[in-house]
């Protein structure tokens, strides 16, 4: 595979079709593996962990929209072997071209796939910390008035370990919290910066280089809301 340098210029669609293959979320994951990219079907098929023929069948649906060309052939013996890149390194999806009405229905659409992966390594490493604790939910009122729902193992109403075990070096590093708070604006919007600086400094720096690195899923969010 060869990358190019990364074009600023978006390709902004016109097309409905093409628009609707990159606003699913069943049919985009085909076409992201080669966005600014060079790959070919096998690489593709063994990224997605599915079977080279529905990439292929994918490959000619996106040949025919215009979001892909072949750049290359690779001679061996046999077949010559394809190589496919993005027809820019940029696209831009306007939302009147697709099947969704709302702003809100496209945020749900494009993080769901996001969601079900975090959803599930959650799920595991919750299991690890505490499988056999018996999780349920946990309802009560902080001293400061707000209320929380947490979900929890039982072993967390007897004491207060279970958070510093979570927090251990031992410990998978798996975090879920909703927090409602009253902040200025002033404040709200430094929160916010720090957020941002945040995942920026994560991803700038996974830690030293002579340790293996493992992949995480995060997201980070911050929203006011209608109810006081």
């Amino acid at each position: 595979m060869a990358d190019r340098a990364f074009s600023r210029n978006p390709l902004i669609l016109t097309d409905q079709t093409a628009a609707r293959f990159l606003s699913e979320p069943w049919s985009v994951r085909y076409f992201l593996p080669f966005l600014g990219r060079e790959a070919s079907a096998s690489v593709v098929a063994g990224e997605l962990g599915v079977d080279i023929g529905s990439v292929t069948y994918r490959i000619k649906k996106m040949l025919e929209l215009g979001l892909l060309s072949c750049t290359r052939m690779e001679a061996r013996a046999g077949r010559p072997i394809r190589h496919y890149r993005s027809s820019a390194d940029s696209v831009f999806v306007p939302l009147e071209l697709t099947p969704m009405v709302s702003i809100g229905e496209l945020l749900r659409t494009g993080r769901r796939d996001s969601w079900s992966e975090l959803e599930a390594g959650q799920e595991a490493a919750w299991l690890r910390l505490g499988r056999d604790q018996g999780w349920g939910i946990h309802l009560y009122r902080q001293p400061s008035g707000g209320v929380n729902r947490d979900f929890v193992p039982r072993s967390l109403l007897a004491n207060e370990q279970f958070w510093p075990a979570v927090l251990a070096d031992s410990a998978p590093a798996v975090w879920d919290q909703f927090a409602a708070m009253h902040l200025t604006r002033p404040r709200a919007k430094q929160f916010q910066r720090r957020l941002s600086e945040l995942i920026a400094e994560y991803v700038e720096d996974p830690g030293p280089s002579e340790l293996p690195t493992a992949r995480y899923i995060c997201h980070l969010a911050l929203a006011p809301t209608a109810s006081p």
